[in-house]
C-alpha cells in the first residue's frame, strides 16, 4: 500500500483489535491500513465529544498552553482554532487576540459562535479567511486528517510572518506508547487515522517549511480512561518534568515558517 504521506511504500506492523497499522519505509509515519469512511469518523468522534471532558480551564495543561502562547506570541492578534470545537481553549486566551475558528460539526461550531468566536463550518481545505493569522492552533487534528501534509501546507499559507502555529498529537514513540505496543489507546481509536512520532513529524514539518521554536511533552487526557487514571493524569501534567519530558504520549510543537524552501 502507498503512504498517504509520501507515496512510498509500506509495510504491516502489527494489528491493534481489527484495525491493521502500517509504517512506511520511506517516511517512516505509522498510519491505518484502511482508513474509515467519512461518516464512520464523525458518528466516532460524536460519541468522544460526549465524553470528552469540559473543564479546559482547571485543566492544568490548558493553562499551560496559555502560558507558553503568551510567552511566544505576547502581542496576540488574529488567532484561529482549527478544529476549534466549542470554542473552549480560545476563550482561555484572553482579549488580546481576535478570535477565528474552523470546524467541521455544526453543532459545536454554534456553540463557539456563543462565544463571540467568528467560525466557519468546514474542512481547514476549504476554509478562507481574508486575513493571515498571528496564531493558528492544531490540537489533535492531523491525526484525523486524510491529506495531514496538505493540511499543514495550507495553514503556512495563512500564517503571517512571524506567526506561531502550534500542533499536539499522540506521539507513537513515547515510552507510554511503546510500553503499551498494539494496546495504545489512539491505534484503537477509530478517528485516528495517522500515528505521528517526534522524529517522523518534526522531519515532515521541516520539510514542509517549518521552523521548529520550542516543544514538549504531557499527559494525553483521554476520557475513555477510568476516573482514577484522569486524576493521575491531571496530577501528572501539572508537573513541568512530565510537560517538558518523553514521558507523556501527547506532544506539543511550537512552530514558525522557516526562511529554508519546503521539500515536500
Amino acid at each position: 500500500m502507498e503512504c498517504q504521506i509520501c507515496g512510498g511504500q509500506t509495510s504491516r506492523l502489527f494489528t491493534a483489535k481489527d484495525r491493521e497499522i502500517i509504517r512506511c519505509g520511506s517516511c517512516g509515519v505509522v498510519q491505518v491500513a484502511d482508513p474509515p469512511e467519512i461518516d464512520e469518523l464523525e458518528a466516532a468522534e460524536l460519541e468522544y465529544q460526549k465524553a470528552k471532558r469540559r473543564d479546559f480551564e482547571r485543566h492544568p495543561q490548558w493553562r499551560l498552553e496559555v502560558e507558553t502562547i503568551g510567552e511566544l506570541a505576547p502581542n496576540g492578534g488574529n488567532a484561529l482554532g482549527v478544529g476549534c470545537g466549542d470554542g473552549a481553549f480560545l476563550t482561555m486566551l484572553g482579549g488580546d487576540w481576535q478570535k477565528h475558528g474552523v470546524e467541521i460539526n455544526p453543532q459545536r461550531a454554534e456553540l463557539a459562535r456563543a462565544k463571540g468566536i467568528d467560525v466557519q463550518v468546514s474542512s481547514i481545505a476549504e476554509a478562507e479567511f481574508p486575513l493571515e493569522f498571528d496564531l493558528i492552533t492544531m490540537y489533535e487534528v492531523i491525526e484525523h486528517l486524510y491529506r495531514p501534509a496538505e493540511a499543514l501546507k495550507k495553514v503556512g499559507t495563512m500564517l503571517a510572518r512571524d506567526g506561531l502555529l502550534v500542533v499536539s498529537t499522540p506521539d507513537s514513540e513515547s515510552a507510554l506508547a511503546r510500553l503499551r505496543g498494539p494496546a495504545w489507546w489512539s491505534y484503537h481509536y477509530p478517528p485516528h487515522i495517522f500515528f505521528f512520532g517526534h522524529s517522523t513529524f518534526e522531519k515532515l514539518v521541516k520539510d514542509l517549511g517549518f521552523r521548529i521554536v520550542q516543544k514538549r511533552h504531557g499527559i494525553h487526557g483521554s476520557p475513555f480512561r477510568g476516573e482514577k487514571v484522569k486524576k493521575l493524569e491531571e496530577i501528572a501534567t501539572s508537573s513541568s518534568l512530565v510537560a517538558k519530558s518523553p514521558l507523556g504520549d501527547r506532544m506539543f510543537y511550537y512552530l514558525r515558517r522557516s526562511s529554508v524552501p519546503p521539500t515536500l
